[in-house]
C-alpha cells in the first residue's frame, strides 16, 4: 500500500511539473549537409599508415544538427540539441566502411557508418540546457544552466575556449554599454566513474568578460579566466578539444595546474571596415607529481605564454577583403616542460588554449593546413596544424589575407593566401 500512495504522489508531482509545458512553444532549426572530401599522397588525416604514399581517398560525409527550443515565455526556454554525423565511402588504411574502426565492433554488428541498411546507434546529445530571466533584478539578466555551448571570447569564438559542456553561466546587462558574462564549466568530476574506477581529477574553468561600448562602432571586451586542472586527466583534456589541446605527452608528470589568462578582445567598425585585435595572456604554475620532483629537485614551473592578432576587414560593393597577421608563442625543442630531467628546464612559454570545438579561429583561410568544413575531421596530426593554430608545443606566427566576391545571394567565391612560420 505504501508503495501506492508513494506512486500516486509522484504521479501527481510529476503531472504539476508538466503542466506548465502543455503552454509551451516548440521551434525547431537546424541543418543537413553532406561533403565529399578527396585526398591525394596520403594527406587523409583518417589514414596515419605513412608507408602508402600513393594512396588516395575519396568519401562522404552527411551530418545533421536539430536544435529544439521549447519556448514557455519570454523570460523560460529549453534547448534540446541533437547531432546525427555520418561517414560512408572508403575511409583508408584500418577502418571499415562509415568511418568505423574494426576493432570497434564485429562487421554484421558494427553502429556506424552508411553501410547497407544504415540503421545505426549514432545519436548525439550536442546539447541540453535551460535558458531564463530573473524578471525580480532590477538590471537585464540571462541565465544558463546545463549542457550548453560556451565561448569565453564571444567577438572571436575559436581562440580561448569555445565549447559544449556542462556548467552555467549569466549575463548582466547594467547598461546599453556595459555588460558582464560570469561561467562556470565542469570539465571533469573527481568521483567514481563507476565501481573499482580510477577517479580522474576535478578540473572546471571559470571566469568573466566585461563587455563595454565606449564609443560607436567600438565593442571592447576585457576578459579573465581560471583554469584548474588535477591529475590524472582523462581523455576529454588531453584530446585535440581539451586544456592540452593535443600537445603530445603535455601531462607527463604534471600534477595540478593553475592557469590565469588576462587579456582584451575589441572590434571596431567605421564604416566599411572593420578593425579587431586581440591579445591574451597565459600565466600560472604548473606543479609535477612528487615521484619526478624528487628525482630532479624540481617541483614546479610557471606559465608565460601569448596569443594575439590583429585582423582587418573592408567590404567594397560585392567584395569582401581581410587580412590577418597573428602569433602564438612556443616552447624550444630542448626545453624541459615536463621535468624530465633531460634538456634545459624552462617555463611554459607554449601559449595552451582551454578548447576549440575541431578547430582554432586561426585556422580560418588556412584550407591548406586541414582546416575546412569539408575535409576538416577533428584529428590533430602534423599535417593538420591549421586546426590547432600551432604545431605541437612550438607555436607559430602567420600571415594571411583573402579576398570573397558575393556573385548572388547563394553563390561566394573565395580565394586565399598566406604563409606560417615556427
Amino acid at each position: 500500500m505504501q508503495s501506492v500512495v508513494r506512486s500516486m504522489v509522484l504521479l501527481g508531482v510529476v503531472t504539476l511539473a508538466v503542466a506548465p509545458a502543455f503552454a509551451a512553444e516548440l521551434r525547431v532549426t537546424g541543418f543537413i549537409d553532406n561533403t565529399f572530401p578527396r585526398w591525394d599522397k596520403n594527406m587523409s588525416s583518417v589514414d596515419n599508415d605513412t608507408t602508402r604514399g600513393s594512396d588516395y581517398l575519396f568519401a562522404g560525409r552527411t551530418r545533421n544538427r536539430t536544435f529544439f527550443n521549447f519556448v514557455a515565455s519570454d523570460d523560460l526556454r529549453g534547448v534540446l540539441a541533437l547531432e546525427i554525423d555520418q561517414g560512408w565511402g572508403g575511409q583508408g588504411s584500418g577502418r571499415v566502411s562509415g568511418d568505423c574502426p574494426e576493432a570497434s565492433a564485429a562487421f554484421e554488428f558494427q553502429n556506424c557508418g552508411f553501410d547497407n541498411g544504415i540503421d545505426n546507434l549514432v545519436l548525439e546529445l550536442k546539447q541540453l540546457y535551460v535558458d531564463f530571466r530573473v524578471p525580480q533584478l532590477p538590471i537585464g539578466n540571462r541565465w544558463r544552466l546545463g549542457g550548453l555551448p560556451f565561448s569565453v571570447t564571444p567577438l572571436h569564438g575559436l581562440s580561448l575556449y569555445t565549447m559544449d559542456a556542462g556548467g552555467g553561466d549569466v549575463r548582466f546587462d547594467f547598461t546599453e554599454q556595459v555588460s558582464l558574462l560570469l561561467y562556470y564549466v565542469q570539465l571533469e568530476e573527481d568521483n567514481d566513474r563507476f565501481q573499482g574506477s580510477v577517479k580522474i581529477g576535478e578540473d572546471y574553468i571559470t571566469g568573466g568578460t566585461v563587455m563595454l561600448k565606449p564609443l560607436p562602432g567600438l565593442d571592447f571586451h576585457i576578459l579573465g579566466v581560471y583554469n584548474h586542472g588535477h591529475a590524472p586527466f582523462g581523455p576529454a583534456l588531453t584530446g585535440t578539444g581539451g586544456p592540452f589541446n593535443g600537445i603530445n605527452a603535455d601531462v607527463t608528470n604534471v600534477s595540478t595546474e593553475s592557469r590565469y589568462y588576462l587579456g582584451f578582445d575589441a572590434r571596431y567598425r567605421i564604416g566599411n571596415t572593420s578593425i579587431e585585435p586581440q591579445f591574451l595572456y597565459l600565466m600560472g604554475n604548473r606543479k609535477f607529481s612528487s615521484a619526478s620532483a624528487a628525482a630532479t629537485g624540481v617541483s614546479d614551473i610557471d606559465f608565460e605564454g601569448i596569443q594575439a592578432f590583429l585582423l582587418g576587414r573592408h567590404t567594397l560593393g560585392p567584395w569582401l577583403f581581410a587580412a590577418r597577421a597573428a602569433y602564438v608563442s612556443g616552447d624550444n625543442a630542448n626545453a624541459d616542460i615536463n621535468n624530465r630531467g633531460i634538456g634545459t628546464r624552462s617555463n611554459v612559454k607554449g601559449f595552451r588554449v582551454l578548447g576549440v570545438d575541431t578547430s582554432h579561429f586561426f585556422g580560418e583561410w588556412l584550407e591548406v593546413l586541414g582546416k575546412s568544413d569539408v575535409d576538416g575531421v577533428g584529428d590533430r596530426d602534423l599535417r593538420r596544424m591549421g586546426e590547432i593554430a600551432k604545431l605541437d608545443r612550438f607555436g607559430w606566427a602567420s600571415l594571411v589575407g583573402k579576398a570573397e566576391y558575393k556573385a548572388t545571394d547563394s553563390l561566394i567565391i573565395e580565394g586565399a593566401a598566406g604563409g606560417v612560420w615556427t
